[in-house]
């Protein structure tokens, strides 16, 4: 199940709900059945990718001494436009291209009338190796996965 702010209880149809509470039941009825007990490796999230700034939308809101940012020349009022190639127009995709994929990456920002290209570099961040670790794991498990139905 999934919800959001959108939801409101009027506009529910009873029948879904009756669907989605039962494939709930079935699913926590088989969890609860397993043999053996669920692995808790990498239950725990790795700490997300951090750039150094305080976004206001996908201008710069500000950029302290401290950060990657600004050690890579950003300043406040930047305007991100793109992150490896995929345009930035809401918070939400900003943050979310930043958290996904490799350690580097393309961002290109608008500071007035200038178009500034940059990679940065956050392979030497403490968590990267473990989040590349998770990554090749997960691509492991699903050539596995593949094997077993091709």
């Amino acid at each position: 199940m999934h919800h959001t702010q959108h939801d409101h209880f009027e506009t529910a149809v009873p029948e879904y709900q009756k669907h989605s509470a039962l494939a709930a039941a079935i699913v926590a009825l088989h969890t609860a059945n397993f043999p053996a007990l669920l692995s808790r490796e990498n239950f725990e999230a790795v700490p997300l990718r951090r750039m150094g700034v305080t976004p206001e939308g996908t201008k710069l809101g500000s950029v302290p001494g401290n950060g990657k940012a600004a050690a890579a020349g950003r300043k406040v009022d930047d305007v991100v436009v793109s992150i490896e190639g995929t345009p930035v127009r809401s918070r939400e995709p900003f943050t979310e291209l930043l958290h996904k994929g490799g350690a580097r990456k393309l961002r290109v920002l608008r500071r007035g009338e200038e178009s500034i290209e940059s990679v940065v570099d956050s392979s030497g961040d403490k968590d990267e190796m473990e989040r590349a670790r998770r990554a090749a794991l997960r691509q492991a498990k699903l050539v596995a996965e593949q094997k077993k139905f091709w």
